[in-house]
Parts: C-alpha cells; structure tokens; sequence
C-alpha cells in the first residue's frame, strides 16, 4: 500500500478534505449521528448535510477500492471502538 509522507491513502484523502467535511465525515459516517442531530451540531441545514455526506462518500468511493477495505477492517474498527490494537 502506497504511503504519503507516512500516511495512509485513506488518511491522506481525508485529511485533504475541508473541516465541515471531516467533521460530517466523522459524525454521520463514523459515529452514526441523524442528518439532523448533524446539522444541530454543526449549525447548519440537513441538506449541507446530506450533499457534503454524499459527495465524502463519493470521493472514497472514487479514491480507492483501498478505502473501503481499511474502513471495514477489525483494526479500524477496533480503534473506533475504543479498544487496545497491537
């Protein structure tokens, strides 16, 4: 797997997206918050909500078939889950 200045594609990819998007990206993706818990949160409407979360998705869909394996993989998943990885 290829490294940019030591980070994963998939950490690369997201850490070049905007601070609304990561945080829309963490929020609705990674922690399963509602469209409208989002936008509560972010001070925003549910549809800057919806088109950032679906154009995020888009880019990892676009990005690599990479993306998708390392966000399901049980070390990703572990560090989400708060538990100890090796």
């Amino acid at each position: 797997q290829l490294e940019i200045d030591g980070q994963s594609p998939l950490i690369a990819m997201v850490l070049g997206w905007t601070a609304f998007e990561r945080f829309v990206f963490v929020m609705s993706v990674l922690e399963g918050y509602a469209v409208r818990e989002c936008a509560a949160l972010l001070a925003c409407t549910d549809q800057e909500i919806i088109a950032t979360k679906s154009r995020v998705l888009a880019r990892l869909a676009e990005g690599s078939w990479r993306a998708a394996t390392v966000l399901s993989s049980p070390r990703w998943n572990a560090l989400f889950a708060g538990a100890q990885v090796a």
